[in-house]
């Protein structure tokens, strides 16, 4: 499989799941890796906490466009209302 492949799945699941990207440097990580593919070499946590990151928003920002390119109408609405939990 694709190395670059593997990075951008990898990313994502990381994304998704609220996976600290430290985690990707962790030895039996990258052992759970290697036994999966032993030719692929993870990405760093830099890597993956910046570039590969950048490349995922990027993916969302451009079908964001995509979707607001063709709406004719669009509503945006925020609910600011908290509630404070101590009182």
């Amino acid at each position: 499989m694709d190395a670059l492949l593997i990075d951008e799945v990898i990313s994502l699941a990381f994304i998704m799941c609220g996976i600290p990207f430290h985690v990707i440097n962790n030895p039996f990580f990258i052992n759970a890796l290697k036994i999966l593919n032993p030719n692929y070499i993870a990405p760093f946590h830099k890597t993956l906490s910046k570039q590969l990151l950048d490349n995922e928003v990027a993916k969302v920002n451009n079908k964001i466009d995509e979707i607001l390119e063709f709406t004719n109408n669009l509503t945006i609405s925020l609910n600011g209302w908290t509630v404070n939990k101590d009182k």
